[in-house]
């Protein structure tokens, strides 16, 4: 995501994308307003997680964004987030809930 890179962010010059969404998704529930756009802001963090290589919390962000678009019944953020998950690809060739159990 070309407009994500840490340097030149307005919102703290040099914090990682990663961490900027992470404090946006803590007051989530604060702000009726950002509520709205967590499967935006958790589809970011996992774009963002995949930039550095962490591909199990990538994962666990996007499929946190799509359960938050269903749960919203937004099917537009869904099938965003089912895109991005397809992009992402498996990780290690299974599912991120294999790895729990």
């Amino acid at each position: 995501m070309p407009g994500l890179r840490s340097a030149g962010s307005p919102w703290g010059i040099g914090t990682p994308p990663a961490e900027l969404v992470r404090g946006m998704l803590g007051s989530a529930s604060e702000s009726n307003g950002v509520a709205q756009v967590v499967p935006l802001l958790e589809r970011i963090q996992g774009h963002a997680l995949l930039r550095q290589g962490d591909l199990w919390g990538a994962r666990d962000a996007l499929e946190a964004s799509l359960t938050a678009a269903r749960e919203r019944r937004d099917s537009f953020e869904a099938a965003l987030t089912m895109l991005s998950l397809i992009e992402a690809g498996p990780v290690g060739g299974c599912r991120s809930t294999d790895r729990h159990g």
